[in-house]
């Protein structure tokens, strides 16, 4: 029996997963074919752990819903903010000029990535906050400083939200995944050697060839890896 040279795949980083699936996968396909019985099970829990660990965008539609929504709340508060300023009652302009030396110290976080404009706001916020409540009140600007509260509020709680799920999925996916991939490794390297020993078969004779070249290259990595760590 020619056998598959044993490889942990555990001991692999996953861009070195991905590669040695996909060369797998590659060389099963050349020589027996995607739909052989012994080399499905491998090539479908490659493409499906490939599909996995492949890079995603972490923006969703409803972020962007929300962001635009702070967005919206943070204009109506500049917007409220000049008209109080323009006010002819001197208390009126007294209690916005005060909002006003806050207000001119940040930059306008509705152009910025979500981290930055978000620890702006919470910034912005904050000092905003910590004015007198009559001086808020005066300034005819309350209502607007609420509402980006609001707005930045719901953000955050959603980002966090979709952080943790998303950190989940993954994780349950990309483990689920491996754990396939690795189980489908193990019974190629049983079948394979006994295709050719009952069926003198040319093509997975073949297969196993470029598969031990495969594996001794990675093994190769390897052990240039542990030594330089």
């Amino acid at each position: 029996m020619n056998p598959i040279h044993s490889l942990d795949l555990q001991e692999l980083h996953t861009s070195e997963q991905r590669l040695f699936a996909t060369q797998t996968c590659a060389i099963l396909r050349d020589t027996l074919g995607q739909e052989s019985p012994v080399t499905k099970d491998f090539v479908e829990a490659a493409d499906k752990y490939l599909v996995a660990t492949a890079e995603a965008s972490p923006v969703t539609l409803s972020l962007a819903e929300a962001d635009e929504a702070t967005d919206r709340a943070w204009s109506a508060l500049y917007h409220q903010l000049q008209a109080s300023l323009r006010d002819q009652r001197n208390d009126v302009r007294n209690a916005a000029e005060s909002l006003q030396a806050v207000y001119e110290q940040f930059p306008n976080p509705t152009t910025l990535n979500y981290a930055s404009e978000y620890n702006l706001l919470r910034a912005l916020l904050t000092q905003l906050e910590a004015l007198p409540e009559e001086t808020l009140t005066r300034s005819r600007a309350a209502d607007q400083i609420s509402q980006l509260r609001t707005a930045y509020n719901a953000f955050t709680a959603l980002n966090k939200a979709h952080a943790e799920i998303a950190s989940t999925r993954v994780y349950g996916v990309r483990h689920e995944t491996r754990t396939s991939l690795i189980d489908a490794w193990k019974t190629l390297r049983k079948r394979l050697p006994v295709l050719v020993d009952l069926n003198k078969d040319e093509a997975a004779e073949k297969a196993i060839q470029q598969i031990n070249a495969l594996v001794d290259n990675q093994k190769n990595a390897l052990n240039a890896r542990s030594k330089k760590d």
